[in-house]
């Protein structure tokens, strides 16, 4: 079962020396990164939600209600369950990687290119 398969990797983390907490942030950064997935480029573009809202708080309704706090501060017209998915992982990922919302969206909005000619290398 996948429960028991969760035991073993973490038997195995323990196993190697790491502590509760370290198996904890371990198993954060996987969810952040595999959240990361969710999270479409208009979200992150339209995305003007400043509200340090707690995912997982209560209800089930979170995407719905993050996406209504980004509507309401001009994040554009409502959304679609598509958006509303992405914009309850981008809260999500700044939750569990404990970054500023604001900073993280920041950070995903950027776009690098390494171009000849233009100091790539």
């Amino acid at each position: 079962t996948a429960a028991g398969r969760f035991g073993e990797i973490v038997g195995s983390m323990r196993a190697v020396g790491l502590q509760d907490e370290e198996v904890l942030d371990c198993m954060q950064l996987v969810l952040a990164v595999m959240l990361l997935g969710n999270i479409t480029p208009a979200v992150v573009k339209a995305h003007g939600c400043t509200s340090r809202t707690v995912v997982g708080g209560g209800g089930g309704d979170v995407g719905r209600r993050l996406c209504e706090a980004g509507a309401a501060e001009g994040a554009g017209e409502g959304c679609g369950e598509g958006a509303q998915t992405a914009q309850a992982a981008l809260h999500a990922v700044a939750q569990l990687l404990a970054f500023p919302l604001q900073e993280l969206t920041a950070f995903l909005g950027q776009k690098t290119t390494d171009a000849p000619g233009r100091g790539g290398g």
